[in-house]
């Protein structure tokens, strides 16, 4: 057997002629590739050349072929056994095996099926003597042929027909009419349900005279009365509706014309399978070569093989020889990829270690020129830092003189603008540093923050109630940006400091303004 072919054939070994089908399995489905014939000779070692050269001729010399036994070398028992309990099946099984045995009285293969039809189980027992399949496959054999199967011919019948036919819900029954003798077959699904074999063949409805109608002929009246019977048999065994057979398939070699069928399929009771498209025209007579065939692509839904012990372990290795080659295949293909997979990932590693180091390395040199970066900008801004407070204190200064100049009143007289920490005397930066450590926790440091928020302007006033300065204040409150406008008593003024126009003092009061920003500034 050709470890990985995808190509079968079927060989159907008949009394006078051998019929050859060759198919192909695809994905889902199997195709057929071609059909060919040969008339039977009575020299074998003539037909095995006239095979081999028919077979190499289309190039089928060394496909995998199943060979069909007929019924008249076998036989064949179906029985209805338990739905369930396989050790039951085994005792069953076994003990028609011995009693098939003893009946061959010689050497013989036994197997069987179990099949399943309308809720209920069935097992197939067929044997065949050794010595018979010897002689059956000594033709093949001598043909070069590579013989992987030998299946039952009512099996192969049936699986032919049911591959090449459309498919049906109810049972089908199969007429195969050989040479020498008819048989029924009577399948559904997956299952046989019935055999039987009727003792005329085409060879006595082809004896007849031949002017007269085949439907005319006693011969043909006999057989339709053997199958009559065939079915009546049947329906006694299966009397309920769901077993009932609605389709007839008649194959075989005899040439049995439309009408013809169709009378079979009337006294019958049925009506005539329909068969795919695209088959040829004697799709009928190789219906069984077509079963043998389609099993050896693996639509074998009848289990059943006839190989003799020692071929069938010889095909088992051939066949799980493929399955070995891939399994090598599979491990040299895995430890390939682990191979190329593991040198790819300490590439990859080592190649990614190399890119985080280079990447460490860029990090670091911008983090210490960021740092230096910093350091310079610290230093920067510690240099700008009185210029920017300088800067600020002068657009306070401006902005505070403008709208005292439009907030005082036309007859006061402001003689002094002064930081805070200035006028009373304290020291400016230690008070900010003190103030700055205690409200740390309060509230974070604003940006715009003035060196100078608090700030005292002094000046007089002709009027002893101060009217125009509180006056002064409530025009200075409405401004958003100051915080705080008030007035400060007379004993908090600076005794320390006169102020250079002694003569508005004698007649005019003096006075002192507290103004604090707001947190904002301008």
């Amino acid at each position: 057997m050709i470890p990985w072919s995808t190509s079968y054939l079927g060989l159907d070994a008949g009394r006078h002629t051998l019929k050859v089908v060759c198919v192909r399995r695809r994905v889902g489905r199997i195709d057929l590739v071609g059909t060919a014939t040969l008339p039977r000779i009575a020299d074998r070692n003539e037909l095995a050349h006239q095979l081999r050269a028919l077979l190499h001729t289309r190039g089928w010399s060394y496909y995998p072929c199943v060979l069909g036994l007929p019924s008249d070398l076998i036989s064949t028992r179906i029985l209805e056994i338990p739905p369930r309990g396989d050790a039951r099946l085994r005792q069953i099984a076994s003990s028609h095996i011995e009693e098939f045995e003893v009946l061959a009285a010689a050497p013989a293969v036994t197997e069987y099926a179990v099949m399943h039809s309308g809720g209920q189980r069935r097992l197939l027992l067929v044997t065949a003597r050794v010595d018979t399949l010897a002689q059956e496959l000594a033709l093949p054999q001598a043909a070069g042929l590579n013989v992987v199967d030998i299946i039952p011919g009512p099996v192969a019948a049936y699986q032919g027909v049911r591959g090449w036919a459309l498919r049906a819900t109810a049972p089908t029954v199969v007429v195969q009419v050989g040479h020498e003798y008819t048989e029924w077959i009577v399948g559904h699904g997956h299952s046989l349900l019935h055999l039987r074999r009727i003792p005329i063949g085409g060879a006595a409805l082809a004896a007849d005279d031949a002017a007269v109608p085949l439907r005319e002929r006693p011969t043909f009246s006999r057989w339709l009365e053997d199958l009559v019977a065939a079915r009546r048999d049947y329906d006694l065994q299966y009397d309920t509706a769901s077993f009932r057979p609605e389709r007839l398939a008649i194959i075989g070699g005899f040439p049995f014309t439309r009408d013809d069928q169709e009378t079979v399929a009337a006294t019958l009771d049925m009506g005539p399978l329909p068969w795919r498209s695209g088959l040829p025209e004697q799709a009928a007579s190789l219906a069984t070569a077509a079963g043998l065939a389609r099993a050896g692509a693996g639509r074998k839904p009848i289990r059943i093989s006839l190989l003799p012990p020692d071929m069938k372990s010889s095909a088992l290795e051939r066949q799980q020889s493929r399955y070995w080659v891939a399994a090598c295949l599979m491990l040299w293909a895995t430890l390939a990829v682990i191979t190329w997979h593991t040198h790819h990932a300490w590439s990859t590693r080592r190649a990614v270690k190399q890119a985080v180091e280079e990447e460490a390395n860029r990090l670091y040199r911008m983090e210490r020129e960021w740092t230096a970066l910093q350091d310079a900008n610290e230093e920067l801004r510690q240099r700008l830092w009185p210029l920017r407070t300088a800067q600020r204190n002068n657009q306070a200064a401006t902005a505070l003189l403008h709208i005292l100049a439009k907030s005082k009143g036309p007859d006061d007289w402001l003689v002094l603008i002064a930081d805070h920490y200035t006028y009373f005397g304290h020291d400016a930066e230690t008070t900010r540093e003190t103030e700055s450590s205690r409200n740390a926790e309060e509230e974070p440091p604003r940006p715009r923050e003035m060196a100078m928020r608090r700030m005292v302007i002094e000046g007089y006033t002709p009027y002893d109630d101060l009217s125009s300065v509180r006056a002064m204040i409530e025009r200075l409150r409405e401004y958003p940006f100051l915080e705080t406008v008030d007035l400060l008593p007379d004993d908090k003024l600076r005794p320390d400091w006169v102020p250079p126009v002694p003569v508005l003092s004698e007649w005019a009061r003096r006075f002192a303004l507290e103004i604090e920003w707001s947190g904002g500034g301008l």
